[in-house]
């Protein structure tokens, strides 16, 4: 069985999954990083008491995990940054690489990811490609975050030139949440954040994909190139075309309670945990630079070479 997800992460955890929870269970390296509330530290003896809760729980997750077999090669990942930038048809790797460069402008080396990934992506479709034509299965994992949706009619239009969805395809969808212990509730906001002891909870959510919903896959992808918007966002449950003001009202909701000289990251941070966008730092980055350009914030604090861009100091200008 050929497994295909939207993010790295979520290759990594899925490639652990195939074999965690075989054999006997041996303990690995575990940190624990914490304070008080009054922000002092823990004590030798309660962090100790951490280390051996954390040791039970990863036990017991190892104890009750369903190891899915297969071999690391049989996983499949593209993330390519699909609900951001140009899509077009034409050049698309160009365009591409152009999208990545932008989001990943935040690290010195952004350049060179993008290019790597998206030669990694290339290769990683051909395999697929080839492999499918041999006649094995593929299953496919996918969430409600833009990138999976993105990702999912993207691969559609990939394969349906070369009729290979004539093969069997299942979906599998992430439960939009569910009850982890009786006062924990879990919501899934994407692939990567399934842990590798819990993929096998989600096997008999697996869907035959007729044909038919594969091509229809295919043509909401063309009509999403057609349109050719900013960014593409779920809407109502569906994918839709997005302007690229869209998540504005969220960050500048965040920025309205910062005091007037905040570190950039926090606001960013704020943004990501609290509303589970389905978006990276790198638009939000972009985003908060479009405020800085246009006068209403301006950069405090100059950034040391090689950092982060979104590790500077920004001070408040003007009405947001």
């Amino acid at each position: 069985m050929l497994e295909v997800v939207f993010s790295d992460s979520a290759r990594g955890s899925l490639i652990v999954a195939q074999h965690y929870g075989a054999g006997e269970y041996h303990s690995g390296c575990i940190g624990i990083i914490g304070h008080h509330a009054d922000r002092s530290p823990l004590t030798e003896a309660e962090v100790q008491t951490e280390l051996e809760k954390a040791e039970a729980r990863e036990r017991a997750a190892w104890e009750r995990a369903v190891p899915l077999g297969g071999r690391p090669d049989d996983v499949f990942a593209f993330s390519l940054a699909l609900s951001v930038g140009d899509i077009r048809a034409e050049d698309f790797a160009r365009r591409r690489q152009e999208t990545l460069e932008r989001l990943w402008s935040i690290d010195a080396d952004g350049k060179e990811r993008a290019a790597e990934r998206l030669r990694k992506a290339q290769t990683e479709l051909e395999r697929l490609k080839g492999r499918l034509q041999g006649g094995e299965a593929l299953r496919i994992w996918y969430g409600d975050q833009p990138e999976d949706r993105c990702g999912l009619s993207w691969l559609m239009a990939e394969l349906q030139p070369w009729k290979i969805p004539d093969c069997e395809v299942l979906l599998v969808k992430l439960p939009e949440w569910e009850q982890e212990t009786e006062d924990t509730l879990v919501r899934h906001s994407g692939c990567g954040d399934v842990e590798p002891g819990k993929w096998h909870r989600y096997l008999s959510l697996a869907q035959p994909a007729p044909h038919l919903l594969c091509r229809q896959l295919a043509a909401q992808w063309r009509t999403l190139q057609e349109e050719n918007a900013p960014l593409r966002g779920m809407l109502n449950g569906r994918l839709v075309s997005l302007p690229e003001n869209a998540y504005d009202s969220f960050l500048l909701r965040e920025l309205d309670k910062m005091p007037e000289r905040f570190w950039e990251a926090r606001l960013i941070g704020q943004v990501l945990g609290k509303y589970a966008l389905g978006i990276g730092d790198g638009l939000l980055h972009l985003r908060v630079e479009q405020l800085v350009q246009a006068g209403l914030l301006e950069v405090e604090t100059p950034l040391e070479p090689g950092d982060i861009a979104y590790r500077r100091t920004l001070r408040k200008r003007g009405s947001l």
